[in-house]
């Protein structure tokens, strides 16, 4: 038995919005859908210019972090570059958050969707809290500090991407700027916080 579908364009824009949003891409007003020809839809994607890349903060050993639940401890890899500057072929380089994440300058972190889910009071997964998770940033504008074990340093770093998965027991993504900013090029043992409003939030979701 064969059974046709036919969708309307109309029809066939909301599926391509709910497949996108499932991949972790929320669609914004200001995309354009365009059906082509051969049935194919082409999307472009307006996407707004991040926030203004926060520069390192330098702080001494005697400042400590929050102690959980505001603070989360773990093993901290890199991501978009590796340690010695090359590229990171595993990653794409685009942040969720609209950074591009292979740039040398840039002071981000990434952070589980699991705790960014569970500390936002959402629940599911993350294809159903993208959109969400993506307007509270933009609303709250958070920033992470973050601690390095090994050196003794801090840096303050926007919050550029998601990740890792909870799966691989990492607690923490950094960029290579950031990296560099707690002079800690190799992955290893970081505390992390986000604030927001200068204020440090009970983390949730991190086991």
């Amino acid at each position: 038995m064969k059974i046709d579908y036919s969708l309307s364009p109309e029809e066939l824009k909301a599926a391509v919005e709910q497949y996108l949003v499932a991949l972790g891409h929320p669609v914004a007003t200001t995309d354009s859908f365009v059906l082509n020809p051969d049935g194919t839809v082409t999307v472009e994607i307006a996407q707004e210019s991040p926030a203004a890349i926060l520069p390192p903060k330098q702080v001494g050993s005697s400042s400590l972090p929050p102690d959980p639940p505001y603070s989360i401890t773990g093993r901290a890899t890199i991501f978009g570059l590796n340690y010695d500057g090359s590229v990171d072929k595993s990653d794409n380089g685009q942040g969720f958050f609209g950074y591009n994440t292979r740039d040398k300058s840039l002071i981000g972190a990434s952070v589980p969707e699991e705790v960014l889910i569970a500390t936002l009071g959402l629940t599911g997964l993350w294809g159903h809290n993208a959109e969400a998770v993506l307007k509270w940033a933009k609303e709250q504008q958070p920033v992470v500090m973050v601690w390095s074990q090994r050196t003794g340093k801090s840096a303050l770093a926007a919050l550029v991407d998601v990740g890792p998965a909870l799966s691989t027991g990492n607690a923490l993504d950094r960029t290579y700027g950031l990296c560099e900013a707690l002079g800690d090029l190799d992955n290893g043992i970081c505390t992390y916080c986000i604030d927001v409003g200068g204020k440090p939030i009970e983390l949730k979701g991190w086991k």
